[in-house]
């Protein structure tokens, strides 16, 4: 079995001494409780960290199981389980000088990952290619990890990825990412606009994918697309025309099935019995011409994509 792996970060990250850090023994509880009353920041990296997780994508030239490390990012400070009253007296009467409930909340969040709203994230990730006798298979790897504060709504977030990376054609690019919680129950916050850019390779021009708009949604939903052409509908000064034609994406979900209702309530709409039709995909369900003219004065029409739904 071959294992590729990224090497260990080493523990470089300072330890924070505030003003006031000492251990106290807690009687009825594991461990130490660590009091910092100054609170920084700073301290966070130390318990967000980057740890080996191991996933097979193949098997190599001789045959061998092919294991990558992408890494994964994972807390590694524990909870305090809390001090005892005894203890907490003991403490206070050490630091009189110190507000009782500053001194209470510090211990208590110390040994969290990140402090609420943020969470453990990666912050460096880069996309390595393996090969196989199948040909190249891509994997994104995480380097680095960090605490993030998730936005209050649904909205699009950076997220810079390296591709090629330890070669002449390393690039950093931010391909965007969507994050953020939604009104409704079941929506997720997804991609609404995206657009292609081009990377150079070892084998020419690459497309790269990029997030540019986000919205809440589930299921089979529209996207933009968008269509450029010369319109020549005023004299023979074209113009260019933008079209956003749309795209269905998303996989279907079932309540977004269409049925067909064979027994009602007489005395109200409700449908008591209704027959589901086999659904072949997310497709469009509505649409809109638009209309303008070639070079040569012929009408054209371009569809355009309104609504999309599961048929």
């Amino acid at each position: 079995m071959v294992v590729v792996g990224c090497p260990p970060a080493a523990d470089t990250a300072p330890r924070v001494t505030s003003a006031v850090d000492t251990d106290v023994g807690s009687s009825g509880a594991s461990g130490n409780v660590v009091i910092d009353v100054r609170g920084s920041s700073k301290d966070e990296s130390v318990c967000c960290r980057r740890e080996s997780h191991f996933e097979r994508v193949g098997v190599d030239m001789s045959g061998e199981s092919l294991m990558v490390d992408v890494g994964k990012c994972r807390h590694h400070c524990h909870h305090s389980s809390g001090i005892s009253k005894k203890d907490f007296l003991e403490l206070l009467s050490d630091y009189e000088d110190i507000d009782p409930v500053e001194v209470f909340l510090r211990q208590r969040e110390r040994h969290a990952s990140c402090r609420a709203p943020s969470r453990c994230r990666p912050t460096e990730v880069v996309l390595e290619r393996h090969y196989t006798p199948g040909g190249p298979v891509t994997r994104e790897v995480t380097r680095h990890c960090g605490c993030r504060r998730p936005p209050a709504t649904c909205t699009r977030l950076p997220r810079h990825v390296t591709f090629h990376p330890g070669s002449p054609h390393q690039q950093i690019l931010d391909i965007g990412r969507c994050a953020g919680p939604c009104a409704q129950k079941d929506d997720s916050c997804l991609p609404l606009k995206n657009r292609t850019v081009s990377i150079d390779g070892p084998n020419g021009a690459e497309v790269v994918s990029v997030i540019e708009e986000c919205v809440c949604s589930h299921g089979c939903y529209r996207m933009v697309m968008l269509e450029e052409v010369y319109d020549y509908s005023e004299l023979n000064t074209p113009k260019i025309k933008t079209i956003d034609v749309g795209q269905c994406v998303g996989a279907c979900t079932k309540d977004q099935h269409d049925r067909d209702c064979v027994y009602s309530d007489q005395s109200s709409p409700k449908c008591l019995m209704s027959l589901m039709f086999q659904v072949r995909g997310c497709v469009a369900s509505a649409s809109e011409q638009h209309f303008y003219r070639s070079e040569d004065g012929t009408a054209k029409s371009l569809a355009s994509i309104t609504e999309c739904s599961c048929h």
